[in-house]
């Protein structure tokens, strides 16, 4: 029997990308921003209706990765330019 599969596989639980989000101080639009697409798609993907594709979804996965690694302690210079 094989484990069960994953929704959104290699991406953080929905509220697991808000929560790191929120922990790093961004807003949604900040993120939107970042990554080309509106607020709405961003909220989408935190309450887990839709998740990135493609190249989008291998910057977010990047971008959470990131987030998590570094802990509860953002820099003073943090941003999610060049995500």
């Amino acid at each position: 029997m094989q484990p069960p599969r994953r929704r959104w596989c290699d991406l953080p639980e929905p509220a697991e990308r808000r929560r790191l989000r929120e922990q790093w101080g961004l807003s949604i639009r900040q993120v939107a921003a970042a990554f080309g697409v509106t607020p709405a798609t961003v909220r989408s993907w935190e309450y887990g209706r839709s998740a990135p594709r493609g190249r989008r979804k291998e910057a977010y996965q990047r971008f959470l990765a990131g987030l998590a690694q570094h802990g509860g302690m953002p820099r003073p210079s943090a941003t999610v330019r060049g995500v």
